[in-house]
């Protein structure tokens, strides 16, 4: 039924159609016949009108005087000759009309002759092209405008004898008027016989039309509302390209184009990378086999995957192809993520927890068990409370689930306990997930075992603050405490006192035994300090030997002073270490708040200050600071920086004090010994600036240009005929500490000319203490160049005597202390008797210091020394002052 409906729609249609092409072909038949017609009559007209008007002007150039206006007279002649116009309907009309520059003048026009007011269009004007063909010299007939803008049918001639053009034209509306009747009863027939054949179409195809209708929505509703693009295409290029027929509103999206730019596109002009990614070629393989294809492809953006789309292709019944694709970036990169997810929690370093919102353990990964210990199979199922330690309270863990209830999120240091029993601290993150109905579905705890890092912040924060030797309060934790105790006494509730001490000796330890020993003997000052004060009390080391003690708790000065004499009697106390007894004392400056300072560091800097003037004035013992002890402070500050600029400003000065044989009485040498003429202050006394130069390092540059000097003396007194003997020049312990020290003294002795013989070198016993293999190394050096080495001081010293025998020692000077009481003192005698006795066996000169009168004289002379040095003598003296008598003869009878 269904089949012959549609024959039946399908020949009414055509039978239809037949009918309407045929009236149609009749009408327009019989007007082109009319309209011919009509075109031969104006043609006939405008020829017949012309040859009249040709005639009249001819006959008018004849009957017109001289000087008279022919052509007006024959137009006019022309026109009154015209009654009326038969044959050209209501509409004709002859038309005469001249160009006029760029105009088109009317002179005849409504039937009427206008020769003194023409009417002017312009030449370019759309109107009267009939009469611009005629005046332009043409002939013809057609369709056109005339002077009034209205679509007439017009024959045109060009008149030569009177420059015009002629145009014969009716009106198309009275042309085309008799076919309007025609058209109308063609009309109303043609939409009688559609109607019929609409109401047959009608009721044969509309349930088949409507069931198409529906189907064909469902399939359009489907296509339309598919996440992903969809292109119908169909073979174009003998299939080498492909043309888009229809496209969905996913394929709109995906591309950013609309329907109407994408429709009637070819596929590779949609997508540029049809044929690199291979796409072209999959829709050719399934138009050609009508095998379906699936084809993945990834874009790329600098070198990375930037986003994925899916293709897929088949063939329909029809022949046109149908693309499906879509961007599957988000579900790639959603894949990806949930295959990182499970890595991560598969691999973190860190312990994951997951529990329902009961809190009961669902899942963990492997680094919650390398952490505490539970496997999965121990723990899924039971309350993460198992892990408790107990070093937490109660109200812990409450303020942690209120926190959660909150904000969905806890973050903390929490201390649990392994499967083995063992405390461990951890860095715990609970956070909630919530479901989509925003109720608590998940708890996940994500946690770090920081035990070791926790550990190491305590040492790192203990090491910020003490002293890594001692363990004592470094001076920034002192400083701290020291801040502190101050606003605490400012509100009447402490009283402040720092002791600042410095042990005495101790660089003598130090320099003598080592800095291992000396190490060990400041650690157990330390220990003896810490263990013997209160603990309220504050014992820090500032560094090298300076210790501060902070005391708040005491009533009145007398108790600070008590304090000060446990301290002294606590250091004098001898201390074992490594096999010695060592004697240290120390010196003690204390200062109190508020009296002599408002702040940490002005009783530090105060107290510091009143330690100095305990070391000046003899050391081991205390004194309370006094505002005279800044003046002193200063005095010394002044003093260190006016030494920087002696040695430029060449304010030293080389003394000269001589040594005696003691069996000649005759010059055996010089001790250089320098002095500081100081511009403001006159003399400074050395023993107040070698002490300072040494602190400062000054020394090593101030002893050079000493040994230069008296290498100078040297050659000024050669040049003179003197021969004092040699020059021996003191060497600081700074100066023999430097690696190059013996290559200095030898570029020295080389640029001033001075053959090392001419030149002794007197180090002190502890200057070669303080490292005895390299001071031997470099006495060595100095030895093997002719350079003599005396040991200065010797017999105050810690020195072994296995050193004098290994180090090229050629003099020993006895110290002046054992020489100032050797006729009133029996054991002071003894020693000096043995250190010549030494000397004699080791085959060592003697020289005797501070030799002041005859009977030391007389008993140095008895014991066997060789050379003596003193008061007695001489002073030392400048070069100017040192006679020739005394540098050449005999310098004193000592009988």
């Amino acid at each position: 039924m269904t089949f012959e409906r549609s024959r039946i729609s399908i020949l009414v249609g055509i039978l239809t159609g037949a009918c309407l092409l045929v009236a149609a072909a009749v009408c327009v038949i019989l007007y082109i016949t009319f309209v011919d017609g009509q075109k031969a009559r104006l043609v006939d007209a405008v020829r017949a009108q012309a040859s009249l008007m040709s005639a009249i002007a001819r006959q008018a150039k004849l009957d017109t005087p001289p000087g008279g206006d022919w052509r007006r007279y024959a137009l006019i002649q022309v026109v009154s000759g015209q009654a009326d116009f038969l044959g050209f309907g209501k509409s004709g009309e002859f038309i005469l009309a001249a160009r006029e520059g760029e105009s088109i003048v009317f002179y005849l026009r409504h039937r009427h002759l206008d020769l003194d007011n023409p009417l002017p269009v312009p030449w370019e004007s759309n109107w009267s092209s009939p009469m611009r063909a005629a005046l332009s010299g043409e002939t013809g007939v057609g369709i056109g405008l005339d002077y009034r803008g209205v679509q007439v049918l017009a024959a045109y001639q060009p008149l030569p004898e009177f420059g015009m053009g002629l145009v014969a034209k009716i009106d198309m509306e009275e042309v085309e008027s008799p076919f309007a009747m025609a058209w109308k009863a063609a009309g109303v027939v043609a939409l009688l016989v559609v109607a019929f054949g609409a109401l047959m179409f009608h009721r044969v195809t509309h349930p088949v039309l409507r069931r198409l209708t529906i189907s064909e929505q469902r399939y359009r509703d489907l296509v339309e509302h598919m996440r992903g693009g969809v292109t119908v295409m169909k073979a174009i290029k003998l299939g080498r390209d492909f043309q888009v027929l229809e496209i969905n509103a996913g394929a709109e999206r995906i591309d950013g184009l609309t329907r109407s730019e994408m429709v009637g596109l070819s596929f590779t002009s949609i997508f540029p990378g049809a044929v690199e990614h291979g796409l072209l070629e999959a829709a050719r393989r399934v138009y050609t086999t009508g095998t379906p294809e699936h084809l993945p492809m990834a874009f790329y953006q600098d070198d990375r995957i930037s986003g994925w789309r899916d293709h897929s292709f088949f063939r329909l019944p029809s022949g046109e192809v149908v693309h499906i694709y879509d961007d599957v970036t988000d579900k790639k990169r959603a894949e990806a993520g949930l295959q990182m997810a499970a890595a991560v929690f598969q691999h973190t370093g860190e312990g994951i927890v997951v529990t329902d919102d009961k809190g009961r353990i669902q899942r963990i990964n492997p680094a919650f068990s390398a952490i505490t210990g539970y496997t999965a199979e121990e723990v899924v199922g039971r309350s993460p409370a198992l892990l408790k330690s107990e070093r937490q309270a109660p109200d812990f863990y409450k303020s942690m689930w209120e926190a959660l209830t909150a904000t969905g999120r806890w973050q903390g240091e929490i201390w649990n306990r392994r499967k083995n029993g063992e405390a461990y601290l951890e860095w715990l993150t609970i956070n909630a997930v919530k479901n989509e109905h925003g109720d608590v579905a998940h708890y996940v705890g994500v946690f770090d075992d920081i035990s070791e890092l926790h550990e190491k912040e305590l040492r790192i924060r203990h090491q910020a603050y003490h002293d890594a030797l001692t363990g004592l309060a470094n001076r920034t934790l002192l400083t701290d405490r020291l801040e502190h105790a101050i606003a605490t006494a400012d509100r009447g509730e402490l009283k402040v006192a720092v002791m600042f001490l410095d042990l005495d000796r101790f660089k003598v330890v130090n320099d003598s035994l080592g800095h291992d020993v000396g190490d060990e003997l400041l650690k157990a000052v330390a220990q003896r300090l810490k263990g013997s004060l209160r603990r309220a009390d504050t014992v820090a080391r500032l560094g090298g030997d300076e210790f501060v003690i902070l005391s708040t708790h005491w009533d009145n000065p007398a108790d600070i002073a008590q304090l000060g004499d446990k301290v002294l009697e606590l250091l004098k106390e001898p201390f074992a270490i490594s096999g010695h007894d060592l004697h240290v004392g120390c010196s003690i400056g204390i200062s109190m708040f508020p009296a002599d300072g408002q702040d940490a560091r002005t009783l530090l800097k105060n107290a510091d200050t009143a330690m100095y003037t305990v070391k000046e004035g003899g050391r081991d013992g205390y004194r309370f600071f006094d505002a005279s002890m800044n003046a002193q402070a200063v005095e010394r500050l002044t003093l260190e920086n006016a030494l920087r600029q002696a040695l430029e400003r060449q304010e030293f000065e080389v003394y000269y004090q001589p040594k005696i044989y003691l069996h000649t009485g005759r010059v055996a040498g010089m001790e250089a010994l320098v002095r500081w003429h100081h511009p403001a202050q006159g003399m400074v006394s050395p023993l107040r600036f070698i002490p300072l130069a040494e602190e400062t390092g000054l020394v090593v540059p101030m002893g050079e240009w000493v040994l230069r000097q008296a290498c100078r003396q040297v050659k000024l007194w050669a040049d003179a005929g003197v021969t004092p003997g040699p020059i021996a020049v003191n060497v600081s312990a700074r100066q023999l500490s430097l690696a190059d020290f013996a290559a200095r003294v030898a570029a020295i002795l080389a640029e001033e000319g001075v053959v090392p013989g001419a030149i002794d070198l007197e180090i002190t016993e502890t200057a070669i203490m303080s490292d005895p293999d390299r001071a031997a190394a470099q006495l060595e050096l100095l030895s093997d160049m002719g350079v003599r080495i005396a040991l200065d001081d010797f017999g105050v010293g810690y020195s072994s005597l296995g050193y004098l025998k290994r180090l090229p020692i050629s003099v020993l000077k006895m110290d002046r202390s054992f020489i100032q009481d050797v006729i009133e003192n029996d054991d002071s005698a003894s020693l000096a008797r043995g250190i010549v006795r030494l000397a004699m066996a080791l085959d060592i000169d003697v020289v005797a210091e501070g030799v002041e009168t005859i009977e030391q004289v007389d008993f140095l002379r008895a014991c066997g020394c060789g050379m003596v040095q003193g008061y007695y003598y001489s002073r030392p003296l400048p070069p100017s002052k040192l006679d020739e008598q005394f540098l050449n003869g005999d310098v004193k009878d000592y009988e």
